[in-house]
């Protein structure tokens, strides 16, 4: 089960996202580590400047598929194509860059 974070300002310091639910967040130049576990949520928070990291088990997958890829593994793609498309759990979010 989620743990719900609301209305907090996360800036420049890591923050583990594993298993969190963000409602009405401020993320300003922060580092969002994921390492495998529960997805996190985001709802109608606003990220600026954020990063993105991967640690134990989701960083040795994004390693794996890049062994895969370099051995011309035609499944990649198709997995960077499924990426790209949207998912249920972010909503209502505002980039800087929208703005």
């Amino acid at each position: 089960m989620a743990v719900l974070i609301e209305g907090q300002s996360f800036d420049s310091r890591p923050e583990w996202i594993d298993g969190r639910h963000y409602l009405r967040c401020t993320f300003k130049n922060t580092p969002l580590v994921y390492a495998g576990g529960e997805l996190p949520s985001f709802e109608s928070c606003t990220l600026d400047g954020v990063g993105f990291q991967f640690d134990g088990p989701a960083g040795r997958t994004l390693e794996m598929m890049r062994v895969l890829n370099s051995l011309g593994a035609p499944f990649v793609q198709a997995a960077f194509d499924f990426i790209r498309s949207p998912h249920p759990n972010v909503t209502g979010n505002k980039h800087a860059r929208d703005e």
